[in-house]
């Protein structure tokens, strides 16, 4: 990968650890809510009527944020049982196919989450509860995790094509060719 190359995979490396930044924040957020709720319910008989809903706003924020992160940390869930009974060049080569399916689905749903988006800006939609909080707001989350989640994708499918040229070259010192 050349000095451009790098340049971008650590640009995307940042938005990873910046959308990790906040859905840790927005965790930390939500637990100091619903202990502060608790305690104002059993204390006082005095419950925050937001809590409930924003604690899933938050959640929103933590899962979308954290995607990019999770990719680049190769922390999403994966069956290993049968791709370790394959050869080396078959591993290499379903390690690339796997990101690009990932970034079809994702931009489907792209796709769909900036067209809620839109329309709820577009006809001021609000949540109907008390708060009637512009539904807009937490539907950001959604498209923003989205593109760095593409974006991470994409990265790493060149990594993996530039580790799948090296293992069908037999020059490879991936981490698929030492397992």
């Amino acid at each position: 990968m050349g000095k451009l190359g790098r340049s971008l995979d650590k640009g995307i490396a940042y938005l990873g650890y910046g959308g990790i930044a906040m859905g840790l924040a927005s965790l930390l957020i939500m637990m100091s809510m619903i202990f502060l709720n608790v305690v104002l319910r059993y204390l006082f008989k005095s419950p925050l009527v937001f809590v409930v809903e924003y604690a899933g706003y938050l959640y929103l924020v933590l899962v979308f944020m954290g995607l990019a992160y999770s990719m680049r940390a190769d922390a999403h869930v994966k069956v290993e049982l049968i791709t370790r009974l394959l050869p080396r060049p078959v591993r290499a080569a379903l390690e690339v196919i796997y990101p690009l399916v990932a970034i079809g689905v994702a931009i489907l749903y792209l796709y769909y989450a900036w067209g809620l988006f839109a329309e709820s800006l577009h006809e001021g939609a609000r949540a109907r509860t008390m708060v009637m909080t512009p539904l807009w707001i937490p539907q950001m989350f959604l498209w923003i995790g989205l593109i760095m989640f593409i974006l991470e994708l994409i990265a790493r499918t060149f990594k993996k094509c530039i580790s799948l040229g090296e293992i069908l070259r037999g020059t490879g010192q991936s981490s698929l060719a030492k397992q």
